[in-house]
């Protein structure tokens, strides 16, 4: 009965969440997204937002063609224009970063805004709610020792064509360590979102804190190629994924190999 009526509480508040607080955009809004994107992708070719408007399109069954056209009509084209806004959302989780994000590519402050919010509301906040109803509706087992209940290793999946892209690298949580342990990457892959945090490995001496990540990049995995949201100078190519070995591009422009920790 408790489970019951809190299923019913947790369902009752994502309806007034996508309902009562998640107020569509204004034309002017949309106008001001579609102008300043384009204009980004087309002129500017900024290479993220390509990568993002080519998953956008990927996902619901777009050509290369039909993307094109998308791009340049996306101010009618609710379709693709909401994929496209849910593809950036998931390289920034945040409402305040992807408000930033949004504003970066030429948009206004208030309606960059308006618009994160309005898509962090429909997607990643009600995704937030079903989760969390989901794990107070799950059953317990008592007999597990809480001291061994860890994350499920990843596990490799082989490529179909019903498989998304990233599922070609792998799906959950590895780590990857240089072969001196100085760095390790913990990197987590979900859908076509990815995630690189880099921690200090056991031989590196100027840190003692290994449990606390160096840095942590988000990017997004495209046509099995890793994307990242980097500086100019790292464009697309900063990581990426080959027989079970991760590479980083160096200032040499060479990679540095991070095989699989053993």
């Amino acid at each position: 009965m408790k489970q019951v009526i809190t299923t019913i509480l947790a369902l009752f508040l994502l309806f007034t969440v996508a309902n009562a607080q998640n107020t569509k955009p204004s034309k002017e809004t949309i106008k001001d997204f579609s102008v300043s994107f384009y204009y980004k992708y087309k002129f500017e070719r900024n290479q993220s937002l390509q990568a993002s408007a080519y998953l956008a399109g990927n996902r619901i069954g777009y050509s290369f063609v039909d993307i094109q056209v998308a791009v340049e009509k996306m101010e009618t084209d609710g379709r693709f224009r909401e994929e496209l806004l849910k593809v950036m959302l998931d390289l920034y989780k945040a409402e305040e970063f992807f408000t930033l994000n949004l504003i970066s590519i030429g948009m206004k402050a208030t309606n960059a805004k308006e618009l994160a919010r309005y898509i962090y509301q429909k997607y990643e906040r009600r995704s937030e709610i079903i989760e969390n109803t989901d794990k107070i509706n799950e059953p317990k087992d008592s007999t597990i020792d809480p001291r061994k209940s860890k994350l499920p290793k990843a596990k490799f999946t082989p490529p179909t064509q019903k498989d998304s892209i990233s599922k070609r690298l792998f799906s959950g949580t590895r780590s990857f360590c240089d072969v001196e342990r100085i760095w390790q990457y913990e990197v987590t892959i979900k859908g076509d979102s990815i995630t690189l945090k880099l921690f200090p490995g056991s031989a590196n001496s100027s840190f003692k804190n290994k449990s606390k990540p160096r840095e942590t990049i988000n990017g997004i995995v495209v046509n099995g190629k890793i994307v990242t949201k980097d500086s100019p100078e790292y464009l697309n190519n900063r990581f990426k994924y080959e027989n079970g070995i991760l590479y980083e591009v160096n200032n040499e422009g060479d990679y540095n190999d991070y095989p699989e920790c053993k």
